[in-house]
């Protein structure tokens, strides 16, 4: 197997290219060396991305990454052993500590209640950032499914209820013809029976559900 970072030394195929690399080198304050290194290393990710480097190759690169990958997974997770064991030993010694003035528990006590509103905040923050929408609507199925569900006095609310879908990458012809199928005579039935698969879809995905608030009806 070659050593890893190999040194290779390469001759320009012509004199005009050895000047260009030289005055390219110059110009960007930079060495030949790392010049010649960012530019053949952009050649190989070309050739990688248009499948022209050789296959064989390549598998056998991935197998060592694979490799190295495993030896990362091990040597992290026995970090993170050691500091979880570091974090829980402090931890004890600072309980015991305070075990024995009522003071002392009183800050320690107080302190873990604010590590804990913390994480419960930065826990709802990313909550609320996974709760985003995360494409454009398409408008063409929007307009489609909403012609299809012919709620002519809840038709805002419904199109609302349907970009949001939508807008989360749900499937929303399999929710309209879901409700389409139950055959409910009354727009408001039909409405909230569309708002009720709306919802079981959204939380399968991990989105919040869409609450009565979020929707005036007429």
């Amino acid at each position: 197997m070659p050593a890893a970072n190999t040194r290779i030394t390469i001759t320009p195929t012509s004199e005009a290219h050895s000047v260009l690399l030289n005055n390219w080198a110059i110009l960007e304050g930079r060495t030949l060396s790392s010049l010649c290194s960012s530019l053949l290393e952009n050649a190989i990710n070309e050739a990688i991305s248009k499948r022209t480097v050789n296959p064989q190759a390549l598998e056998m690169m991935n197998e060592l990454i694979n490799v190295r990958r495993n030896q990362l997974k091990f040597e992290y997770g026995k970090t993170l052993s050691q500091e979880q064991e570091k974090a829980e030993n402090y931890l004890n010694e600072i309980s015991e500590q305070a075990q024995g003035d009522p003071e002392h528990l009183q800050k320690f006590d107080a302190w873990t209640a604010r590590a804990e509103e913390v994480w419960s905040k930065e826990t709802t923050s990313s909550k609320e950032e996974k709760n985003k929408v995360v494409q454009e609507p398409d408008v063409k199925n929007i307009t489609n499914c909403l012609k299809t569900l012919n709620l002519y006095q809840y038709e805002i609310d419904a199109l609302k209820l349907l970009t949001q879908a939508s807008m989360e990458g749900l499937d929303i012809v399999k929710i309209t013809n879901t409700t389409i199928s139950l055959n409910i005579e009354y727009e408001k039935d039909r409405f909230e029976a569309l708002k009720n698969f709306y919802n079981s879809f959204a939380v399968s995905k991990g989105f919040a559900k869409m609450e009565d608030s979020e929707i005036e009806l007429f």
